[in-house]
């Protein structure tokens, strides 16, 4: 699980006294970048020492991608915003994703399940054809101190309108909410809406 990333190494360790944390050396020192919540999950996994990574740099981001192969778990780690995200692409639990290298200003990706090779490219949104979802769980809201609901009367969420595909699965993009009310034990109905297609600049 050792790789370069954001001129540090990165690796999945375990401290003296116990526990499974992801790494990085700092004045010759070890310092964990994992969170206490993924530490947990990580001390979870059967066999997490299968674990294997790779690091990639792209739009000006350099990035650790760790993927514990028994678990078909796989979690990305943003050195630069210092963001941990769970990766997964098309139905599966894990990103197709095993090795990488840089070579050409191109970020070459070997595949898990048959050892294909593949490019990484921020212009392509499918893996291998395979949809790529995102998902955003933000914290719970509280009013004040109190830990009172709150009502919400409006909710904007900036990205970015307009850039769907011509034709196809992409030409209408849709974004869909979900709330829950007891805490995220549960989420309502789903609430899907078009969020423009190609050209729909203006789209709220």
């Amino acid at each position: 699980s050792v790789a370069r990333c954001d001129g540090r190494m990165f690796y999945l360790g375990k401290a003296r006294r116990g526990g499974i944390s992801v790494y990085t050396i700092e004045n010759y020192v070890p310092v964990p970048v994992s969170t206490p919540d993924l530490d947990y999950l990580f001390s979870q996994y059967k066999s997490p020492e299968d674990a294997v990574a790779f690091s990639y740099r792209l739009a000006g981001h350099e990035f650790y991608v760790i993927s514990f192969q028994a678990q078909a778990k796989t979690w990305m780690y943003d050195a630069t915003s210092d963001v941990w995200s769970d990766l997964t692409s098309g139905a599966d639990s894990r990103h197709y994703s095993k090795l990488a290298t840089q070579f050409e200003n191109q970020i070459f990706v070997s595949d898990y399940r048959n050892g294909n090779l593949y490019t990484y490219d921020p212009l392509v949104f499918t893996d291998d054809g395979d949809y790529i979802a995102r998902e955003l769980i933000t914290p719970h809201f509280f009013s004040g101190n109190s830990f009172n609901k709150l009502h919400i009367y409006r909710l904007r969420l900036d990205m970015e309108q307009g850039v769907g595909l011509v034709d196809g699965q992409g030409s209408k993009p849709t974004i869909m909410l979900q709330v829950s009310r007891d805490g995220g034990y549960t989420y309502g109905n789903e609430m899907w809406t078009s969020f423009g297609s190609q050209g729909d600049y203006l789209r709220r």
